[in-house]
């Protein structure tokens, strides 16, 4: 099981700290999901799912009027707890996505993140329209 808390830090206009998801506002999407103790679950005993929880608001990162592209800081707390003590999972990831939807993503191998056809790909995933 893996249990996540999260800071995220982008500017003074937007910052917040997660002490528990209770009053988070997250969009889940997959197997994600807030226990009743208020911290966000990312996996449970299902083989092959994948999970995703994204800030509900869009940040700014980029400042259109002059270009300048705003930086942030970010500290994560978890704990992976795995099923079998001498196998571990295959990972978590934190991405800066222009959508909170990655529905070609898969599990595994994959991260949630990618698949078969973009892996390792510099380019991949494209988010076309996006700056």
């Amino acid at each position: 099981m893996l249990f996540f808390l999260v800071t995220l830090i982008t500017s003074k206009d937007n910052s917040f700290i997660y002490n528990g998801f209770q009053s988070s506002h997250l969009y889940f999407d997959g197997i994600a999901e807030l226990t009743s103790t208020g911290l966000l679950r990312l996996t449970n005993d299902t083989k092959l799912e994948k999970a995703h929880a994204f800030y509900s608001n869009p940040i700014v990162f980029k400042n259109t009027s002059n270009g300048s592209v705003s930086s942030f800081l970010t500290a994560f707390v978890f704990a992976i707890r795995p099923q079998y003590p001498t196998l571990s999972g295959h990972g978590i990831v934190f991405v800066v996505s222009p959508t909170k939807r990655l529905p070609n993503s898969l599990p595994s191998q994959y991260l949630g993140l990618f698949n078969k056809s973009n892996n390792g790909k510099p380019t991949q995933p494209s988010y076309e329209g996006m700056d």
